[in-house]
């Protein structure tokens, strides 16, 4: 509501980031890439008029584009006016310094202070996303068990799309059908058993392995 945006939304295309840039401006469109998620999922936001046209000259280029689902054109430009209202509430909310590394999906640097938690909070509303950058960064750092507490399994997904065929264990909360405490203590006896296959290996390790935890604010995307 802050935003006070209006015929705005956000469109999914199999495009890849680098041809969406160029369509953007061969087209002039004021639109903004939203999210990097992976090789074949590339998200932008802007006005549903542009958008529209964006999708007519993805489609004539042979890729798939479709709307998504939400009430806000988040992480463009369009977004700027909600990013002091969300500053100010953001304030009233207590924030712990995090007991893992925590990861910015917009900067990609890790965050330990409450303020600049809450600095890189406000900056994501109108910023992209850059997931695929940053699993990219985790698995450089020889991250090798990624757990998704997200819904539906949509990241375990597309790390999965960006990961490949690495040696990376993928862990999916929403394991379903089943209720949650069944899908938290599927998530324990993998985790378990991941611990225990990783200390019979002879994985090499680096200073950066310890946990991380990463927030994409899209998650509802649909893949």
């Amino acid at each position: 509501q802050s935003a006070g945006v209006n015929n705005a939304a956000m469109v999914s295309t199999t495009a890849p980031a680098e041809l969406v840039k160029s369509l953007l401006s061969s087209q002039r469109l004021p639109c903004d890439i939203a999210c990097y998620n992976a090789p074949d999922q590339t998200i932008i936001a802007g006005q549903i008029s542009d958008l529209d046209q964006l999708s007519e000259a993805l489609q004539a280029a042979g890729f798939v584009s479709r709307t998504i689902r939400v009430p806000m054109p988040y992480h463009s430009r369009l977004m700027q006016p909600a990013q002091a209202p969300l500053e100010k509430a953001l304030r009233t909310i207590p924030l712990r310094t995090p007991s893992i590394r925590y990861i910015s999906c917009g900067s990609l640097l890790p965050l330990e202070e409450p303020d600049d938690i809450r600095a890189s909070l406000v900056a994501e509303l109108a910023e992209p996303v850059r997931w695929q950058d940053l699993m990219e960064t985790l698995i450089a750092s020889d991250t090798g068990l990624v757990i998704e507490s997200g819904p539906r399994q949509i990241l375990t997904r597309l790390n999965r799309k960006i990961i490949g065929d690495r040696q990376v264990t993928h862990i999916a909360s929403d394991a379903r059908p089943g209720n949650a405490v069944e899908q938290l203590a599927r998530v324990r006896l993998l985790l378990e058993m991941t611990r225990q296959t990783m200390d019979e290996s002879t994985r090499p390790t680096t200073a950066d392995s310890s946990p991380a935890a990463a927030t994409h604010a899209g998650d509802r995307t649909p893949t």
